[in-house]
């Protein structure tokens, strides 16, 4: 009945013509395009290590940003 109602588009295996392959192709596609994204970007991050606290450049005593920030701070709250 459905068939004859709505096509071969409702069989669980329609034939492989035109855009009814597309339903069934796009998304393994979709899944395999995923799974590169996720491999390829874990393998980016995986040589990068976490910097921790004492990985900074200048210690915030010495920074001249930090001090004109904190001097800035300090002459408002006066």
């Amino acid at each position: 009945y459905f068939e004859l109602s709505y096509g071969q588009f409702v069989l669980l295996r329609p034939k492989f013509e035109g855009v009814t392959a597309g339903v069934w192709i796009l998304p393994i596609l979709g899944l395999l395009a995923g799974i590169a994204v996720v491999f390829v970007t874990l393998r980016k991050l995986g040589g990068r290590s976490i910097p921790s606290k004492d990985d900074s450049p200048l210690p915030a005593e010495t920074d001249p940003y930090l001090a004109r920030v904190r001097n800035l701070v300090v002459k408002d709250r006066s």
